[in-house]
């Protein structure tokens, strides 16, 4: 689905994504685990297209959508994103901004209408079609900005720190629906947060990552079993057991 090959990107003298090299299957859920600043939403907009790399390319089903002399538009890249703070557009309809992303497919109204009933069921949100994003609370807001990015049915799913903003509980619930839709939609994700038990939730493997490199990716028993270094012990809270020394004599 994604492979990313030895990408690189400097901003002036700052190398913010350094040689990583990363891949997501099909169905796969990786998590993009990392303290702030170490790189990981600059990845994840060079996936989407929002960045041009300085070194290395992205892959997405085989075909080559960015290199330093080539980058293929975002909207030309059949991906969904939910950005930190959801650019939902206040101006606008729970209707009006799930629809907007499906009016580049060319469809009738009628479908449009027919595709954002059936989300907004699936995110437990019927009957909020006509309100507008400041009547709804924040775990509202957050169904409203998945919704739209998984109506057009993505490839794949981008997320960067969708639930920074929500308490645990709501954090928790999102998470439930979250899994409840990647089984549902057969949904293909990359997941960015800086949160251990977050990451812990949603992830089938994590990739953590640390002042622009990946420090180590593997499922969450794997890295568990075989932390690569102090870095990736302490931001996963692994715990290793004291040896036990038998005395003899």
């Amino acid at each position: 689905m994604l492979k990313i090959k030895e990408l690189t990107k400097k901003f002036d003298s700052l190398v913010a994504v350094n040689r990583v090299s990363l891949d997501c299957k099909k169905g796969e859920t990786l998590t993009v685990l990392g303290p702030s600043g170490c790189g990981k939403t600059t990845l994840l907009r060079l996936v989407a297209g929002f960045e041009k790399p300085d070194q290395g390319e992205i892959l997405l089903n085989g075909e080559v959508v960015s290199q330093p002399n080539k980058i293929i538009a975002p909207n030309k890249r059949d991906l969904g994103m939910i950005f930190q703070d959801l650019a939902l557009w206040p101006h606008m309809t729970v209707e009006q901004n799930i629809e907007f992303s499906l009016r580049s497919k060319r469809m009738n109204k009628t479908e449009r209408k027919k595709e954002v009933k059936e989300i907004l069921e699936k995110i437990n949100l019927e009957g909020f079609e006509k309100r507008y994003p400041n009547k709804l609370s924040g775990g509202e807001q957050q169904r409203v900005a998945l919704a739209r990015s998984l109506v057009s049915k993505p490839k794949l799913l981008l997320m960067d720190e969708p639930l920074s903003s929500l308490d645990s509980i709501l954090k928790g619930e999102l998470i439930q629906l979250l899994t409840s839709l990647k089984d549902q939609l057969e949904l293909t994700m990359v997941y960015v947060t800086h949160d251990q038990e977050e990451a812990k939730s949603v992830a089938d493997r994590i990739a953590v990552m640390n002042c622009g490199r990946i420090e180590q990716v593997g499922t969450l028993e794997e890295i568990r079993s075989d932390p690569t270094n102090k870095l990736v012990k302490d931001f996963l809270n692994i715990h290793t057991k004291p040896r036990s020394f038998r005395l003899e004599g």
